[in-house]
């Protein structure tokens, strides 16, 4: 958390190098997450436990991503 906290600050400071780096966080959050809910429905073949599947972390990273990678925001 205190990661995103330091590029939000950069990312109002107009700073390019802030927004490449969260464009590359993001990129690396949502494989991490999609491998997690692979490995977790994977894993419910022969193992008795509730899975839920929750896409919100994955949402949000997609939309930092549209965000911040549209020109249209950045230009504002």
């Amino acid at each position: 958390m205190e990661l995103r906290a330091r590029f939000a600050v950069g990312i109002v400071g107009r700073s390019a190098s802030a927004r490449r780096d969260v464009l590359i966080l993001e990129a690396v959050s949502i494989r991490f997450q999609v491998l997690a809910q692979v490995t977790l429905f994977a894993a419910r073949e022969g193992v008795s436990f509730n899975f839920q599947f929750d896409c919100t972390g994955i949402v949000l990273s997609i939309l930092v991503l549209c965000f911040l990678g549209s020109a249209w925001w950045w230009d504002r």
